[in-house]
């Protein structure tokens, strides 16, 4: 789920008339992820850090080509 809205955040043509973004995640987290809202001892929902800037990287984002992408996470490591 947290995949699916950061792609298609990433899509929006919005980003065509900006400078830049700013994204904010405040979570609990392990050593290389941060943890959904279902995450639990029987469900693994983690969104891999790795993953948010594959997502927002100039090929997958092209709206955002070249203009800065400041990205802060708040998460305990595990």
């Amino acid at each position: 789920a947290m995949k699916r809205v950061l792609r298609d955040f990433a899509a929006r043509l919005e980003h065509k008339s900006s400078d830049s973004t700013f994204l904010v995640f405040m979570s609990h987290g392990i050593f290389d992820a941060i943890c959904g809202i279902t995450h639990g001892d029987e469900t693994q929902d983690v969104l891999p850090y790795d993953s948010i800037f594959q997502i927002f990287n100039n090929q997958n984002c092209s709206h955002l080509k070249d203009k800065p992408k400041v990205i802060i996470i708040q998460a305990c490591r595990g």
